[in-house]
C-alpha cells in the first residue's frame, strides 16, 4: 500500500516540474527559467487598397496598433490571441473608416538558440470594417481572414524584446455596394515590443 501511495504522489506532483526540459549546452538554472507567457504591443502599417466601383483608389496605406498574448507549451511554439485596430478619418470629405481584427495566432520559433531569433506566424480570425458616410450612414462588413508571415526578434534585457514582422493576409474583397478591397491579398509590416515571463 505504501508503494502505491508513493507512486500516486510522484504521478500527481506539480506539472511544472515536468515542463523542465534539458537542452544541450544549458545548465540547471537556464532549464528552470523557461518562460511560458508572452505579451506584446506594436504599430502596424498596411498597404491595403480600398477602391470604388470605378477602380479609383479611395484609401491606401493605413496604420494602427496591435496587441498579442501567447502561451508557450514548448519553447519552439507559442499559441494565443491577437488583435489589431486601424482607422482613417476624413477621406473623401467627412467620411471615416475603421478596421478591427481579432483572431488566433501561432508563433513557430525557427531558431530558438540564436540571436536574433527568427520565427514563422500563422493565424486566422474575423475582421470588421466600418464605414461612416458624412456621419449620417454607417455600413459594417464582417469577413474572415487568414495570415502568415515571418518575424525577427531581439531580447533586450530580462525577457523584454523588440521585433519586426512582415505578413501577408488573405480576406474578402467587397465592403459595401460602393467600396471594395482592391485585392484579396494585403501586405502588413509590424514593429512590436513585449515581455516574456
Amino acid at each position: 500500500m505504501k508503494k502505491l501511495l508513493l507512486i500516486l504522489c510522484v504521478a500527481l506532483s506539480p506539472l511544472g516540474t515536468a515542463a523542465q526540459v534539458y537542452h544541450a549546452g544549458e545548465d540547471s538554472a537556464e532549464t528552470a527559467a523557461v518562460k511560458h507567457w508572452e505579451v506584446s504591443v506594436g504599430w502596424i502599417h498596411s498597404n491595403q487598397r480600398v477602391q470604388d466601383n470605378a477602380a479609383i483608389s479611395v484609401l491606401q496605406n493605413t496604420q494602427g496598433i496591435t496587441a498579442r498574448g501567447l502561451y508557450y507549451p514548448w519553447r519552439w511554439l507559442g499559441v494565443g490571441l491577437e488583435g489589431a485596430w486601424m482607422e482613417q478619418k476624413d477621406f473623401l470629405g467627412d467620411n471615416s473608416y475603421d478596421d478591427t481584427r481579432y483572431g488566433f495566432i501561432s508563433k513557430w520559433v525557427l531558431t530558438p538558440d540564436t540571436k536574433p531569433v527568427a520565427y514563422l506566424l500563422l493565424g486566422t480570425g474575423m475582421r470588421t470594417q466600418k464605414l461612416k458616410y458624412l456621419n449620417l450612414r454607417q455600413h459594417t462588413k464582417d469577413t474572415w481572414y487568414a495570415q502568415g508571415g515571418l518575424g525577427v526578434e531581439v531580447e533586450i534585457y530580462g525577457g523584454w524584446f523588440v521585433a519586426a514582422e512582415a505578413l501577408m493576409m488573405y480576406h474578402g474583397k467587397e465592403i459595401d455596394a460602393f467600396l471594395e478591397q482592391g485585392k484579396r491579398w494585403e501586405r502588413i509590416l509590424a514593429i512590436r515590443g513585449g515581455v516574456r515571463f
